[in-house]
């Protein structure tokens, strides 16, 4: 049996569009994920974030991924799940479902950031 996990897809360019606006630059390949949690970290400081809880309390963990679909340009799409749940979706299926608590989170979220968040996707490892 795999590891289960979910939550929201953020594209590469979405990171590096996030980190272009707060840095004026993006992250060198060699630097992995990081430095872009810790710009999301820091993005949601922001008075704007009205849920009261920071990242690490709305995300489980920050996992890279290769979506198995292609983008429009046939190329795999890299980014990263930031993950709201995971778990085993035989026992407890209800929890790898986006709830409306998940679509405000992703709103606010979207708002502190400045960018757009893909879509909530279950992924297995």
């Amino acid at each position: 049996m795999g590891f289960y996990f979910c939550g929201y897809f953020m594209t590469l360019s979405a990171l590096e569009e996030l980190a272009i606006a707060r840095t004026g630059k993006t992250v060198p390949i060699v630097n992995g994920v990081r430095p872009y949690v810790r710009q999301m970290k820091q993005a949601l400081e922001s008075p704007t974030n009205t849920l009261g809880a920071g990242f690490d309390e709305l995300f489980r963990d920050v996992r890279v991924v290769t979506l198995p679909k292609k983008s429009a340009d046939g190329e795999a799409e890299v980014g990263v799940i930031l993950v709201r749940v995971d778990g085993d979706p035989t026992e407890r299926p209800e929890i790898f479902v986006e709830t409306d608590g998940d679509k405000r989170v992703k709103r606010v979220v979207e708002a502190c950031l400045g960018v757009g968040i893909g879509p909530f996707l279950s992924y297995m490892l």
